[in-house]
């Protein structure tokens, strides 16, 4: 978990889930790709506490094998400081990290 320079204010602590490993998303939709192999090094993170929460999910009927509603309303408030934190994060994962030697 880190804290973007922008959150250092906040409330909250740290506002990013970090993580970097030799993995990859594959194949989640028609064209992405599915063949990194053994090299590919792939860094994900989650933005926790966003300012952009406005999102719904409604029900359609009362039939549960009907899929909901589902409205995520990203960025429809707080845009700037969400995206803000988002690329503060890219950029900090983007780095090799600062190991010093014991």
């Amino acid at each position: 978990m880190l804290q973007t320079p922008s959150a250092a204010n906040n409330s909250y602590g740290r506002n990013i889930y970090a993580w970097c490993n030799t993995f990859a998303f594959e194949g989640y939709w028609p064209g992405y790709p599915d063949d990194y192999g053994p090299t590919e090094y792939e860094c994900a993170f989650v933005h926790m506490n966003p300012k952009s929460q406005a999102g719904s999910v409604r029900l359609r009927s009362a039939d549960p094998r009907d899929t909901p509603e589902i409205n995520l309303r990203f960025y429809e408030t707080g845009a700037d400081q969400d995206l803000t934190e988002q690329l503060e994060a890219v950029r900090s994962t983007s780095e090799p990290p600062n190991f010093t030697p014991s």
